[in-house]
């Protein structure tokens, strides 16, 4: 079996296994997060509205990627045969990602604004301004995914992007949009985040009894926090800088003449960091919530047993949330 023929396999089986079981449970976590994120205590902060949003972009985002690739496998595939079909895709795909990174940076923002000293900048974090930045991020994403959906064609029988000045544009606005912007602005809000909340904690002082029991709990909560911000930072880095240093290979070798090895080689490469890797990301948002904080296990379990008690009839007590 030939290098070409063996990759196609493995490719196969990552999306019609892999692809399809992150996919399942990535989509019963983001809808659980909507429904928690849609109770009616979570709609009256602006950090869960952002949060709300994100989840909705990352299963839209999703579900529009790995339904069709998984479909196509074992069936026909118009990517290959329609160009609207591969622009159309590309660009439902694109916005709602970019959305879906957008509204976890503007969480991001939202936090490090609340924590803040300064009132000009709390100010940030009220319902209000959620309500005019979320369809605001929505229409400017519409908006500029028809840039690089416009990009994509039919190339060599594969839904791809042609050679030339045009592809140079598309891989530059890829790196910087998808990689280097939301990176930077992720850590840099996160850090903020982190000096924010430890120069409150400086200044709480105790006055009562139950006070450091207080303090505790505030600190127990800007931990949980920090951990699910940090860790998904840090998922987002380790799935989007392959895909990176791909985009600078594919655009420094654009016009380099490459063996037919060497071209399935950097086609499973792309797959697999353009498409495979990159949309686990829309899956761990839930996962990560559920394992690093605890207050949204409560809620988590709260879900549970509000389900129960509907389905009994039946009032059985639910715990609290700090």
């Amino acid at each position: 079996m030939s290098l070409t023929s063996s990759l196609l396999t493995v490719q196969q089986c990552l999306t019609r296994y892999g692809m399809l079981v992150y996919t399942v449970f990535g989509s019963i976590g983001l809808l659980i997060n909507a429904v928690i994120f849609t109770r009616s205590l979570h709609r009256r902060t602006s950090v869960n509205l952002y949060m709300l949003s994100t989840t909705w972009c990352a299963l839209i985002g999703l579900l529009v990627t790995a339904i069709p690739m998984i479909y196509e496998v074992d069936n026909y595939n118009p990517l290959t045969t329609y160009p609207f079909y591969c622009e159309g895709i590309f660009y439902i795909r694109h916005a709602f990602n970019q959305m879906m990174r957008t509204f976890f940076i503007l969480t991001c923002i939202d936090r490090a604004a609340v924590s803040s000293m300064n009132p000009n900048i709390r100010s940030f974090g009220n319902c209000r301004i959620a309500i005019r930045m979320i369809p605001s991020v929505i229409i400017f994403w519409l908006a500029v995914a028809w840039f690089p959906s416009k990009q994509r064609a039919l190339v060599n029988g594969r839904c791809d992007v042609g050679s030339g000045i045009h592809a140079s544009l598309y891989w530059i606005y890829v790196t910087v949009a998808v990689g280097i912007i939301p990176f930077l602005c992720m850590i840099t809000c996160c850090l903020l985040l982190k000096r924010n909340l430890q120069a409150m904690r400086r200044r709480v002082q105790p006055i009562s009894s139950d006070q450091p029991l207080t303090n505790l709990t505030l600190r127990k909560r800007d931990r949980d926090l920090l951990r699910m911000l940090f860790v998904e930072i840090i998922c987002y880095t380790c799935a989007i800088t392959p895909l990176v240093v791909l985009f600078h290979y594919k655009l420094i070798t654009q016009s380099m003449v490459k063996s037919q090895n060497s071209l399935a080689i950097e086609s499973f490469c792309y797959y697999f960091t353009g498409s495979f890797l990159l949309y686990i990301n829309n899956c761990l948002p839930f996962w990560i919530y559920l394992s690093t904080s605890q207050s949204f296990r409560i809620e988590f379990k709260n879900l549970i047993i509000n389900g129960y008690s509907i389905v009994r009839n039946t009032e059985i007590p639910t715990m609290r949330t700090n």
